[in-house]
């Protein structure tokens, strides 16, 4: 978490209204208070060096974030750091907002082959070279498709700006993905400045 980062908050139902300025604390959040219901728009003061920002996760008292979607368009905030959010009326609504930095983040992914299903790492073995795998952007972020192929050692390694992306591995279909950076939705998430590795079980054999 980020503190010291600016923040402003405009009510798009008010003709001319004036942004409400607000900056993170040493926790990293910034808040606003006694909104009522209806569009606002967020504007980020990005910080230099950063490519693009964009929210991912948020926890609402109201509803299901997953179903009822508050933001337009999606949930990125492109590279002038704004992005349109809907209130619902009582709503306590907290988001995580990600700044993505020009700088790469690495990914690892490691192929192995399995006798059969339920994987059993012990009896996992590591996959050949020759094996394709694309982390494509998920979820409305945007960036290049990340290609990457495995060595000899079943290890590809690859790079791209932090945010999610699906993982897909070509000719093949994995019995079990594992990392510590997937969410509830099955996306790997690219942190910045956390390289990310991602073990890829096939079963029985197959996928190579």
């Amino acid at each position: 978490m980020t503190g010291e980062i600016d923040y402003s908050l405009t009510d798009l139902s008010t003709a001319d209204a004036d942004p409400v300025d607000q900056t993170t604390g040493d926790d990293g959040k910034a808040t606003w208070t006694n909104l009522k219901a209806g569009p606002y728009l967020i504007v980020e003061s990005l910080p230099d060096d950063t490519y693009s920002a964009f929210i991912w996760t948020c926890k609402s008292d109201k509803r299901q974030f997953q179903l009822q979607y508050p933001f337009t368009p999606f949930s990125y905030a492109g590279p002038n750091g704004e992005i349109g959010i809907t209130l619902i009326a009582g709503e306590k609504l907290e988001c995580a907002w990600y700044d993505v930095p020009s700088a790469p983040v690495e990914v690892t992914v490691l192929k192995f082959e399995c006798p059969s299903s339920p994987v059993i790492v012990a009896q996992c073995t590591p996959a050949g070279a020759g094996v394709n795998f694309n982390l494509t952007p998920a979820g409305g972020a945007v960036g290049a498709i990340i290609q990457m192929t495995t060595d000899a050692n079943g290890s590809a390694t690859g790079s791209g700006v932090a945010g999610p992306y699906t993982l897909a591995e070509q000719g093949g279909t994995p019995c079990l993905i594992d990392s510590e950076s997937l969410d509830q939705q099955g996306h790997v998430v690219l942190e910045p400045g956390d390289p990310t590795e991602i073990r890829v079980y096939n079963c029985g054999g197959g996928g190579s």
